[in-house]
């Protein structure tokens, strides 16, 4: 076997083996990032299940408290480990605090230059679990978008998104004049002290 790879160099049995890797890695990252994604999906809609229950049973003291700690048992009894009540009203809050949105279709209506609207019938989520459990730690709902829309841009881990939001690169950004440099400083992790002004409006709206 060896004689017969003398025709390949070195270097292009390198390169072949580099790229070979290269896909191999990426498949593993994506593989990965759709399992999370997929968990997120199916908390949402577990989440909503449980919000679509309490509402039939809601005129009954404890209800909500009861059917949790009834869900997580049996869940656990089922499936192991990762449903805990607290878990199970992590579920329940995403599914409220990250309604279904309206997807944009591409079609533009040229009588009244608008574009048409399509919805979903679930929310879409497009980062992992962790990130939206540390994403509903921000009461600020705009100050969560912001946050939300970064990590989705910037591919933020989960341990990042905590050390910006632990920044308060948010608050830092509607207070300082030079927003630029904000951000650089804060992909650095720079924290600026002291803010010179605060902004007209929010960033993300």
């Amino acid at each position: 076997m060896k004689n017969k790879l003398k025709t390949i160099t070195n270097r292009q049995y390198g390169i072949l083996l580099n790229r070979a890797s290269d896909i191999i890695t990426d498949t593993r990252a994506k593989i990965v990032c759709d399992i999370d994604v997929l968990q997120a999906s199916a908390y949402w809609r577990i989440g909503k299940i449980i919000i679509e229950t309490e509402q039939h049973g809601a005129a009954r003291a404890g209800y909500g408290d009861a059917l949790i700690n009834r869900l997580s048992q049996d869940m656990t009894a089922r499936f192991g480990r990762g449903f805990s009540e607290t878990t199970l009203k992590m579920m329940r809050l995403f599914y409220q605090s990250f309604p279904i949105r309206q997807a944009s279709d591409k079609l533009l209506n040229r009588k009244n230059n608008s574009i048409r609207q399509t919805v979903s019938d679930e929310f879409e989520p497009k980062l992992s679990w962790s990130h939206y459990c540390e994403l509903l730690k921000e009461d600020n709902l705009k100050a969560r978008a912001f946050y939300e829309l970064e990590t989705m841009e910037n591919g933020w881990s989960m341990r990042e998104l905590r050390r910006q939001m632990d920044s308060l690169l948010y608050e830092r950004l509607c207070l300082s004049k030079d927003k630029k440099k904000v951000k650089e400083l804060s992909h650095k992790g720079q924290v600026i002290e002291k803010a010179r002004r605060c902004c007209q409006r929010p960033i993300y709206p």
